[in-house]
């Protein structure tokens, strides 16, 4: 009798080990660990947390909507004026990657996912008309690195 109502117990823990399993946190080389923003006193900016060496590529390029998620085709709809667009290729994407956000502010007005899928994960971020994109930097932190969009506060430009 204990027997049939232990099994539909582990059962169930053994399903939900699995799928936890499927969505780890980030950890491996070359994963995508967070994305957050964040703002200083004359900048804003996007942060993406990256394990491993800096040496695998990515892009940022200007664009407009509509935007839609790859692979669903989803519509999504991002907050902002101007936009635009990190690619990272060849990234390690099977896993979750960790997204903290405090939106919007002055310049960053949104940042979503575009697409994690076979190896390619991409955001766009929204920002204020008045703002300026001030360029991407990438930084070593402890054996990872840091890729960080900036964007000039449009209150310090009218200084």
């Amino acid at each position: 009798m204990r027997f049939i109502t232990t099994l539909p117990v582990a059962a169930i823990a053994f399903i939900v080990t699995v799928s936890r399993a499927d969505a780890a946190d980030c950890v491996a080389p070359h994963s995508i660990r967070q994305v957050r923003n964040g703002s200083g006193p004359w900048m804003e900016f996007v942060r993406f947390d990256i394990n491993g060496s800096p040496n695998r590529p990515f892009q940022v390029t200007q664009t407009r909507p509509p935007f839609v998620a790859d692979p669903s085709g989803r519509p999504v709809r991002v907050s902002g004026d101007k936009f635009k667009k990190i690619t990272f290729k060849t990234v390690y994407w099977t896993c979750t990657i960790g997204e903290r956000f405090s939106l919007p502010r002055r310049a960053v007005r949104d940042v979503k996912r575009l697409r994690q899928f076979e190896g390619v994960v991409e955001y766009v971020v929204g920002y204020n008309a008045a703002s300026v994109y001030a360029g991407a930097r990438v930084y070593p932190f402890r054996s990872n690195w840091r890729v960080v969009l900036r964007f000039r506060n449009a209150a310090f430009l009218a200084r």
